[in-house]
């Protein structure tokens, strides 16, 4: 081969080769090279976001959650009375079929009732004085309304506390306060119970009242009956000893002719069987005759459960709603964050942005000079 032919045969373009690399590759080295040259902008964006977290960690007002537990009663109110007195309880009700239903866990239902009412919230609030201790300086009766309105709202159920018992039921209140809350939700507690016993005997008490309404309705019926079947005795006497006396039939042997002994005396009249002697003792002693034997029979249930309702002393019935399985202690750590967490929020932050920036800043840098560039020809 010539020199002018080895001239003319392409020859490999290293340069070429080597610019085909990616220009925007760039190594470990660069990076930090970056960073470095940029020191200041991502000293001062680092800056700028601590202080500004330090600022917020001591500027907000810290949270806290205080919490107090309820679990049913161990005995239920049919427990405390006699079989038959259960009607009358407000927890039992009849179904369709006239079966008594008995309402589990009503106690408790009905103190979680009064426990949520906002008016015993408000008595409890203002009969404790609570508005001077959670308003620091000069409180009126807009602002003790407000705050029963936030409470009200606040106190709510939570799910935390089944991990105590199946049956607990948590209550959790959030505020500024925790002492204050704490002594809240306990005074709200007692409340709540004292309100559901007296509702619960005054209950009571009008069905008590009414069940020895109903059975004295019933022992009047079977008096009224009483004194109608003597009434009617006498006057049937009556009538057999006027015959009698009119027929002159004084006494007999109240077995009718000796021929005729197989015969039943119940076909025979009242008037021949007894005569007039026997018919006269017969209504006196007829008159003079208390209740019979057949009335007592009927009404001995009746009198027992009458005489027993008139002696119920409500007073002498002692019964919780609930039990307070878990009492409201204030608590000790705020469940907003910490400042120390905050303050690491905010350095990790200010590192983020101030990397971002700097990276950015490098960018629009280069950018700027290629632009200065001249254009290739």
């Amino acid at each position: 081969m010539t020199e002018k032919e080895r001239q003319l045969t392409p020859q490999p373009d290293h340069t070429q080769q080597s610019n085909s690399q990616p220009e925007d590759e760039i190594n470990l080295l660069d990076l930090l090279e970056v960073l470095v040259r940029k020191k200041v902008l991502l000293f001062f964006t680092t800056f700028l976001f601590t202080a500004l977290s330090i600022f917020y960690a001591f500027s907000i007002t810290p949270t806290y959650r205080t919490t107090i537990g309820f679990q049913p009663y161990e005995k239920s109110l049919a427990s405390l009375f006699p079989d038959f007195i259960a009607e009358v309880l407000p927890s039992v009700s009849r179904s369709e079929n006239e079966s008594l239903l008995r309402e589990e866990n009503y106690l408790l239902n009905k103190f979680l009732t009064v426990f949520q009412s906002y008016s015993v919230q408000e008595k409890v609030f203002n009969e404790g004085k609570f508005l001077q201790r959670f308003v620091d300086s000069n409180p009126n009766s807009d602002t003790g309304k407000r705050i029963v309105q936030e409470l009200n709202r606040s106190i709510h159920a939570s799910d935390r506390g089944k991990g105590l018992s199946a049956q607990t039921v948590t209550f959790e209140l959030e505020g500024t306060k925790p002492e204050v809350m704490s002594d809240f939700l306990n005074a709200l507690a007692d409340r709540a119970k004292s309100v559901v016993v007296i509702g619960v005997k005054e209950l009571i008490q009008k069905g008590v009242k009414a069940q020895m309404d109903m059975l004295s309705a019933k022992l009047e019926i079977f008096r009224s009956q009483e004194k109608e079947e003597k009434a009617d005795k006498i006057r049937h006497f009556s009538d057999n000893l006027e015959i009698a006396k009119n027929l002159g039939i004084l006494d007999n042997n109240f077995g009718g002719p000796t021929t005729n002994i197989s015969l039943s005396l119940g076909s025979f009249p009242i008037w021949y069987l007894y005569g007039q002697r026997a018919l006269e003792q017969e209504l006196k002693v007829l008159q003079r005759r208390g209740v019979s034997r057949k009335y007592t029979e009927r009404t001995a249930d009746l009198d027992f459960k009458l005489a027993y309702l008139t002696k119920v002393d409500l007073s002498r019935i002692n019964f919780e709603p609930v039990i307070i399985s878990r009492l409201s202690v204030p608590p000790v750590h705020p469940i907003n964050s910490s400042k120390v967490k905050i303050i690491a929020i905010g350095i990790a932050v200010g590192l983020f942005f101030g990397i971002a920036i700097a990276f950015l800043s490098n960018s629009m840098a280069q950018l700027k000079e290629r632009s200065k560039l001249p254009p290739p020809h």
